[in-house]
């Protein structure tokens, strides 16, 4: 594949998920514009973020693996990354809430999300020289104390297609870090990998998904349709149907 690389992974993220949009029971398609908001909340964040790691040689992309064309320090696939993958995991989130009618974790994710956050700054305050780990981890943090305080009921809907999108994370993220595509640079995260995959990706990816469906929801509570109006009928109406 050679320099088509990192353009045809981004291509196979998006294809299915994209190909089966139109489906009648979900329409994910329908709710684009809220995927878009959702998706430009999320670069709009994580792509200073990313330019910024790549400056502190954080991590590097492998020139053997993308076309070369490069916007700032980044090449053109890692921007489409922060299309593609956002677009896949919004419609396996949607596709979970239209399919399965149960919320499994309904109530179960106000404990989850404390223990989470206990978790996470335990590593902030043990790993806080390690960069990516104490930032991934920050920034977490914030995002699940302000859905925490906000009471918000679909982080269970959330936690349940993280899990899922664990599936093609797995394979998407194991090719990237296997070739590698990207490079990483381990004095500035735990050092651990899964795989070939740094633990440190699965809560950056985590924090990314998360604003992500945030910006998602709230362009649908903002911008939800209005009942239409119910017409009273006329005079004429009330007499033709006496």
């Amino acid at each position: 594949m050679g320099h088509l690389t990192y353009l045809l992974i981004n291509i196979f993220t998006i294809l299915f998920p994209l190909a089966l949009s139109f489906d009648k029971k979900v329409n994910f398609f329908s709710n684009i514009r809220h995927v878009i908001f959702g998706t430009g909340l999320g670069g709009l964040i994580f792509i200073p973020w990313d330019m910024a790691f790549t400056a502190m040689n954080i991590w590097s992309f492998n020139p053997n693996y993308n076309l070369g064309i490069y916007l700032g320090n980044m090449p053109l696939e890692e921007y489409l990354f922060f299309l593609t993958v956002p677009y896949a995991c919004l419609f396996i989130y949607e596709c979970l809430r239209g399919y399965i009618k149960r919320d499994f974790l309904r109530g179960i994710h106000f404990i989850i999300t404390p223990f989470t956050i206990l978790i996470l700054a335990l590593l902030v305050i043990n790993n806080f020289e390690k960069t990516y780990t104490a930032v991934a981890s920050a920034f977490l943090i914030l995002l699940l104390f302000i859905q925490l305080i906000k009471l918000r009921q679909y982080m269970s809907w959330f936690y349940i297609s993280y899990l899922v999108c664990l599936i093609p994370f797995f394979i998407v993220n194991g090719i990237l870090t296997s070739m590698p595509v990207i490079v990483y640079n381990d004095a500035a995260n735990l050092g651990l990998r899964l795989g070939t995959i740094p633990v440190d990706d699965f809560i950056y990816n985590a924090g990314l998904l998360l604003i992500v469906t945030i910006g998602y929801e709230w362009s649908k509570r903002k911008f939800k349709p209005k009942p239409a109006e119910i017409k009273e009928p006329t005079a004429t109406e009330i007499s033709l149907n006496q």
